[in-house]
């Protein structure tokens, strides 16, 4: 194989979820909770299927504002051909144990900080303030 070959190997997919329309009182704790489940390196997703269980080479996960109930939110992530199966099943187990044991409350102060400040720097971000004065 070249050295400057692609990998042509590896599987892309996305999980799409219905989420709240973004003006909901739901929306807020949507948002909070897609940061705790992939928002670091800690995170549930990235934690368990990424370090410990080696499914995924990468993730992402965030709520989009959508205008609309039930707009379809994202869960993407990318891994070996032969671990998209194992890789959704991990998600959804995840997903399950969060409803079934709920987050502690430390853990979700941990999400709100890095929500907060993924905040902060967008305001600092000229290109994000100069795009919202020319709307």
């Amino acid at each position: 194989m070249h050295k400057n070959a692609c990998n042509i190997g590896k599987a892309y997919f996305l999980i799409a979820n219905e989420g709240p329309k973004a003006t909901s009182p739901e929306y807020l704790p949507y948002q909070l909770l897609t940061e705790y489940l992939a928002g670091s390196k800690t995170s549930p997703l990235q934690a368990d299927l990424i370090i410990d269980k080696a499914l995924l080479d990468d993730v992402y996960m965030e709520a989009w504002p959508r205008r609309y109930a039930k707009g379809w939110q994202p869960f993407a992530a990318e891994t070996e051909v032969n671990k998209v199966a194992p890789s959704v099943d991990g998600f959804w187990r995840l997903i399950e144990e969060v409803k079934s044991t709920g987050v502690s409350e430390s853990e979700l102060n941990f999400a709100k900080k890095r929500l907060l400040k993924a905040h902060w720097r967008t305001l600092d971000d000229q290109y994000e303030v100069a795009s919202a004065l020319a709307t």
